[in-house]
């Protein structure tokens, strides 16, 4: 009894396993499987190469105008235009003979005192009504970035070559119009030279 019980068992497994055969026979899941494998990894696509457009200057690609206010007027020549501008000679910076920045001038504390005060009692002389401000040179503004105050700075580079101005010396901005400043300058090397005069013996008359 329990032998033909085993035995029906083992035939109905079996032919359960045959029925699942054949459907995966007919389902052909082998190559299912491989169409989704190669589904879910794309092939990448080759990137397509951008090739630069060239324009071309001398053809009459200009003639046509969008603009109904424009249609009865020539065409413009944009390659007589262009060649016109690249023949332009543009106008040269000016140039000013370079700073020997080995023979930077450092002056001393009682020579930029001396300048310092010089240019103040010129100030003083201009009155109290006039704008004007002294302004003490630094290595920065005679051989190094020229810096000098913001709206100022333009131009300031060609001055301070062209006046020679070295560290120590000091100068007087006077505004006389709104776009004008009047300066003056006082060298710092005419400390040394008032020590000079101030130290030579006095001439005897015959």
């Amino acid at each position: 009894m329990v032998a033909e019980k085993r035995s029906s068992y083992e035939e109905i497994r079996q032919r359960t396993i045959e029925e699942n055969k054949k459907k995966l026979e007919e389902l052909d899941l082998s190559l299912l499987t491989k169409s989704l494998r190669e589904t879910a990894s794309p092939k990448p696509y080759p990137v397509k190469q951008v090739k630069k457009r060239k324009i071309d200057v001398g053809s009459k690609s200009f003639e046509r105008r969008w603009s109904g206010r424009l249609s009865d007027k020539p065409a413009p020549n944009y390659r007589d235009a262009m060649l016109e501008y690249a023949n332009i000679d543009r106008p040269r910076n000016r140039t000013y003979k370079r700073r020997d920045l080995l023979n930077r001038v450092y002056a001393s504390d009682e020579a930029r005192h001396y300048a310092i005060k010089r240019a103040q009692e010129i100030e003083n002389t201009l009155g109290p009504d006039s704008l004007t401000f002294v302004k003490a040179m630094l290595q920065s503004h005679t051989t190094g970035g020229f810096w000098l105050k913001n709206g100022l700075s333009a131009g300031w580079r060609g001055f301070a070559i062209e006046h020679e101005l070295v560290d120590g010396d000091a100068v007087v901005f006077h505004l006389v119009n709104q776009i004008t400043f009047k300066v003056y300058i006082v060298r710092q090397s005419a400390f040394a030279e008032s020590k000079a005069v101030a130290s030579a013996p006095p001439k005897l008359e015959n």
